[in-house]
This record gives C-alpha cells, sequence and structure tokens, in this order.
C-alpha cells in the first residue's frame, strides 16, 4: 500500500470513529438522559384569616415532588442557612386546605364573575374557604 492509501483509510477511519462517537452521545446517550418537568414549587404569603386571634401567620412552604408533600421551610437570609422545619400538616395543620379552598374561591370568581348568594355552588365554595352563611330574612 501506497502511503496516499493509508492516509486516506486512516482518514476514512477517523471520520466513521467521529461519526459514531458523535452518534452515540446525540442519539442513544439522550435516551438514557430521563427528562422530567420541574417538580419543585413554593407557596409564601401571610394571612390572617387561618388564626382564630386574627394574628399576622407568615408562612414559606415547598415541595420537591410537585405538589404531594409540603414542607415548612425557614430561610435566614444573613446566614444562608436553609432548615426544613417538618410536613405543613403537622406545623400548621389545614393550612394546606385553607389555602387550596381560597385558590378555588378565587378561580371560581375569576370564571363565573361575583359571588351569587342565590346559587348553591357559590355559597359551597364560600363555605369551604371558611365563611359562615347565615340567612338574616
Amino acid at each position: 500500500m501506497e502511503t496516499v492509501e493509508i492516509t486516506i483509510l486512516v482518514w476514512c477511519l477517523s471520520c466513521l470513529l467521529v461519526t459514531g462517537i458523535g452518534y452515540y452521545f446525540n442519539f442513544i446517550k439522550k435516551e438514557e438522559t430521563i427528562e422530567r418537568p420541574n417538580l419543585e414549587l413554593t407557596q409564601q404569603g401571610s394571612t390572617t384569616l387561618f388564626t382564630n386571634d386574627g394574628k399576622w401567620l407568615h408562612y414559606h412552604l415547598k415541595s420537591w415532588d410537585g405538589g404531594m408533600n409540603w414542607y415548612c421551610i425557614n430561610y435566614n437570609m444573613k446566614t444562608k442557612e436553609f432548615k426544613i422545619l417538618g410536613e405543613v400538616e403537622n406545623i400548621y395543620p389545614g393550612l394546606l386546605n385553607h389555602l387550596l379552598s381560597w385558590n378555588k374561591l378565587t378561580k371560581h370568581v375569576i370564571k363565573n364573575d361575583p359571588i351569587d348568594l342565590t346559587k348553591s355552588e357559590d355559597l359551597e365554595v364560600l363555605t369551604e374557604a371558611g365563611f359562615t352563611i347565615t340567612n338574616t330574612e
């Protein structure tokens, strides 16, 4: 074999090798990577409606599994310390249900306009959000 033939053969083998490696990383390795949506959720806020004494409750909640399990957390800005205080239902029993019912009430009003106290569906949403409905007639 001449030097030119060997050079062309080495060049062709190199191209095949590079193409094979590119194919591996672009297609085969990509299939091995599990793509999943971002499952980290955060709810942070304050409410006086959850407490019986009307005092402010400040909460910072986090879920790492798309909302299946929620935890109360505390983040110290000065020390950059992040603490998981525990499951929300153990720290503030009923808070998640309270927040969900208020979200449901908000969505209901956005979809259906103002609350109509003559409609049973509207009364049900208000009751779930913690309102007591009394007939004064």
